[in-house]
């Protein structure tokens, strides 16, 4: 590894914050970009891939050039008709809002959640399978908490002007989603 002077950030007291004389100069070179909580290779290479899954499925969307490529592009272009969206309203998901809004215990409630899964939302929890590391015979089903909108726990927790900036825009959002669904 080759240390370079232009890394480090000389206006930072080493005695008081040595991580960043080590490596402000690289860090302010280097921003996470807007709309991500973290920034490297792994995020770069799922961005680039969305753009060129993107730029597929819209060719597919204007001139097929087999049946699976119309099957493709026809969806494709239903998720991106937001006129017949916004004109549907909250009707497609309006049974899964009415199964979870009846429900009169936690029990009842939690019952709902694999249906409600099933149809692509998440609620508290995620799952996922992934081939078992001890033994790839098997798999295994993980179970994680469910994001709930913002990057990571300190957009939720900083006094920053930013994170306060973001909390607010947030939940001006959620409030308007759940008045779109006359909750």
């Amino acid at each position: 590894m080759t240390l370079r002077p232009e890394d480090r950030d000389p206006s930072a007291d080493p005695a008081v914050d040595f991580y960043r004389f080590a490596n402000g100069g690289w860090i302010d070179a280097n921003p996470i970009p807007p709309g991500f909580g973290s920034w490297g290779s792994f995020e770069e290479l799922l961005t680039r891939n969305e753009l060129v899954l993107r730029d597929q499925l819209e060719r597919a969307a204007e001139s097929p050039t087999d049946e699976l490529e119309r099957k493709l592009g026809d969806f494709w272009a239903s998720g991106m008709d937001t006129d017949a969206i916004e004109a549907a309203g909250i009707a497609p998901v309006e049974p899964l809002l009415d199964a979870l809004t009846s429900t009169t215990t936690h029990e009842e409630w939690l019952a709902h959640l694999p249906v409600v899964a099933r149809h692509g939302i998440g609620l508290l929890l995620a799952a996922g399978v992934t081939v078992d590391h001890e033994d790839s015979s098997r798999y295994l089903l993980w179970l994680v908490p469910a994001g709930f909108g913002l990057p990571d726990r300190e957009s939720y927790l900083a006094d920053s002007e930013a994170a306060v900036s973001l909390r607010d825009a947030y939940v001006e959002h959620v409030a308007a989603q759940l008045r779109n669904a006359g909750l």
